[in-house]
């Protein structure tokens, strides 16, 4: 399994993967995949993509983390991560 982590930013940093950031991913990804195979893989950011603005919900009981606080923040443009 492989575990990926991206610098989502904020404090003063933009709100978003920054788009050096998803070639790198893709690329290293599918050089990974070609030199072993089919793998299993797990990214992790802390700003969520605003794709995640149409899961959630706030009785989504399959959606945890942000739903005693009122709703998400996502990143304020689609980078094309998704």
């Amino acid at each position: 399994m492989i575990l990926w982590f991206l610098d989502s930013g904020g404090g003063t940093i933009q709100e978003n993967v920054c788009k050096d950031s998803i070639d790198w991913l893709i690329t290293t990804s599918q050089e990974l995949q070609q030199q072993f195979g089919q793998l299993k893989q797990m990214l992790f950011m802390h700003i969520p993509l605003w794709q995640y603005i149409g899961l959630f919900q706030v009785d989504n009981p399959r959606c945890a983390g942000m739903n005693q606080n009122g709703g998400i923040t996502p990143t304020a443009a689609d980078t094309g991560l998704y």
